[in-house]
């Protein structure tokens, strides 16, 4: 499943869960769209949506590790062992 942010996704759409499997077919979703899913299985299922996208507020362990302010505050904290950081003189 995808949504899209050009305007071409679905508004709505319904996906059906059965004994063979998830439908292979992609879901294209429009930003605000309705999504309908049906466990036809014999047995409870547990379906995840997720964001997989990076937020623009987001940042990487390097990016992190890498700022001073991060090595002040966790400078006696080692990332792996034998590797500590020391805080600006």
């Amino acid at each position: 499943m995808r949504v899209s942010d050009d305007g071409q996704g679905q508004s709505a759409a319904s996906v059906r869960i059965s004994e063979a499997g998830w439908p292979e077919h992609e879901l294209k979703l429009a930003e605000e769209s309705t999504l309908k899913m049906e466990n036809a299985t014999g047995a409870e299922q547990l379906l995840i949506l997720e964001r997989l996208a990076w937020s623009d507020q987001s940042a990487t362990a390097a990016e992190v590790t890498a700022l001073q302010m991060f090595r002040d505050l966790f400078a006696t904290e080692a990332l792996r062992p034998g590797n500590k950081y020391r805080s600006a003189p």
